[in-house]
């Protein structure tokens, strides 16, 4: 009853989020980013990364379809967010991924003790049953389908899919050449995060004088028009609803499982609400 009961939420939060919002751009990202991330699941999934649990009712070729709703639901409502805070394309990829990563921290830790999946290979680093490798992933994945889908919209899936396998074969590459241990595997995750963190930044202050001045024309038209929609004027809450259920799920299974007794669960526990907390005020002043 528990897995058919996540099925069913996730199902009716994506209904929810088709009827609120009925732009064609929306949907579109939702539609695509749901393929993009069914395909990576796959993937995973097809050369035994990972396994998921057979009491999923509603599953396509062993990938449940809550998973691959929650990734479009996530990726999409972060992606709008980020566009309310710059315009360029290459700061609106990065700080997307990073973004998602957030959730990411939230959710990936308690998936396993939920007995959502499991890891299809066991190895000295799959510390707290996270492979580290899995965050770099979500960061690239993200990064690799949102960029292609700001410069060619209908070529984004297979562009963002052929280019992360591209990328993740030269960092396995590099693994398997310095044979990464479990003290240094996270070291390349450090790195690429901190990449991406420094580079979203300095591309973030780099376009927010052209983001004001965007804004400022919007509050006008806002006062202008006095008919606008409470879904318009608040629309950036309605995307931080589909947001809030994997933080509050994350939260809840730190807690019950007792993982604030590991030291590396509260590092990341804490890096993710770091991040949420800063896009909170960032969004804010939007």
């Amino acid at each position: 009853m528990f897995f058919l009961a996540i099925e069913i939420l996730v199902v009716l939060f994506f209904i929810f989020f088709l009827i609120i919002f009925k732009e064609r751009e929306k949907r579109r990202l939702l539609f695509y980013s749901v393929v993009f991330a069914f395909l990576f699941e796959l993937f995973g999934v097809v050369f035994g990364g990972y396994i998921y649990n057979s009491n999923f009712l509603f599953s396509i070729l062993k990938v449940p379809l809550f998973i691959a709703l929650s990734w479009g639901l996530i990726i999409t409502s972060s992606y709008f967010l980020i566009k309310k805070i710059t315009s360029d394309s290459l700061a609106i990829a990065i700080l997307t991924s990073i973004y998602v990563l957030s959730l990411d921290l939230f959710f990936e830790m308690v998936s396993v003790y939920f007995n959502f999946w499991n890891w299809g290979f066991v190895t000295n680093i799959n510390y707290l049953n996270i492979d580290p490798s899995n965050f770099i992933g979500w960061i690239l994945v993200t990064f690799c389908f949102v960029y292609f889908y700001e410069r060619k919209q209908n070529w984004s899936v297979p562009l963002g899919f052929i280019s992360y396998l591209a990328i993740g074969y030269v960092l396995k590459l590099i693994s398997d050449f310095f044979k990464l241990s479990l003290i240094n595997i996270y070291l390349p995750v450090i790195i690429i995060f901190i990449f991406f963190v420094v580079l979203g930044i300095v591309l973030y202050r780099k376009n927010v004088t052209k983001v004001k001045r965007n804004l400022s024309k919007e509050n006008k038209d806002l006062k202008l028009n006095s008919n606008l929609n409470l879904k318009q004027k608040y629309e950036k809450y309605f995307l931080y609803l589909f947001r809030l259920p994997y933080i509050l799920v994350g939260v809840f299974g730190f807690y019950i499982y007792k993982l604030y007794n590991y030291n590396l669960a509260i590092i990341l526990l804490s890096l993710a609400i770091v991040i949420e907390i800063i896009f909170y005020f960032l969004l804010k002043k939007r």
